[in-house]
C-alpha cells in the first residue's frame, strides 16, 4: 500500500483494529510503493506517515504504544523525479523530529535486486530476506526494550 492509501481507504478499518487490539508495539513500513508507483514527493510521504502516527496516538488516547518506523531496503531507480535516498531520508527524519519513534533501517540489506535476499520481482524479500529483516528487527527490539 502507499502511505496515502492508509488515509484514503484503510484508516477506518485500522482504527477499529487498533482500538480492539490495543497494541504495545506498532511498526510502520511505508514509502516503497509511493516511490515506485506514485508521484508523491518525499515530503508528502513523510507528512502522510506523520498523520498516521498522530491518528494512532489519538485513537489510543489511554495507551501509547511504542512506534517504530521501518526504512525499506535500497530500491532500484524508478521512473520518478525523486531518488530512493530522498524518500529514505524523509522517512528517517520523522524519528529525528520525534525521538519517541524508533527506526528500523533495512538499508543494510543492500539493493533490492532479484536473487539472494530478494524475490524475482526485485522488490519483496525472499525467505532469506525475511530472515535478515527478522534479525535486524530482533536486534533493534532487544537493544531498545
Amino acid at each position: 500500500a502507499r502511505a496515502v492509501d492508509l488515509q484514503e481507504k484503510h484508516r477506518p478499518d485500522l482504527n477499529l483494529l487498533v482500538q480492539y487490539l490495543q497494541p504495545d508495539l506498532v511498526t510502520i513500513m511505508l514509502g516503497a510503493n509511493d516511490y515506485l508507483h506514485n508521484p508523491a514527493s518525499p515530503a508528502q510521504v513523510k507528512a502522510n506517515i506523520q498523520s498516521e502516527i498522530a491518528n494512532l496516538r489519538q485513537v489510543l488516547d489511554t495507551k501509547q504504544p511504542s512506534i517504530v518506523i521501518g526504512v525499506p531496503y535500497n530500491l532500484a531507480p524508478a521512473a520518478n523525479q525523486y531518488t530512493w535516498a530522498q524518500y529514505a531520508d524523509a522517512i528517517k527524519s520523522i524519528t529525528i523530529d520525534d525521538p519517541t519513534i524508533g527506526l528500523l533501517d533495512f538499508s543494510s540489506m543492500g539493493n533490492a535486486t532479484p536473487g539472494g535476499q530478494w524475490s524475482s520481482d526485485g522488490l519483496h524479500p525472499s525467505n532469506a530476506g525475511h530472515s535478515t529483516m527478522s534479525t535486524i528487527t530482533t536486534t533493534y527490539l532487544m537493544s531498545n526494550p
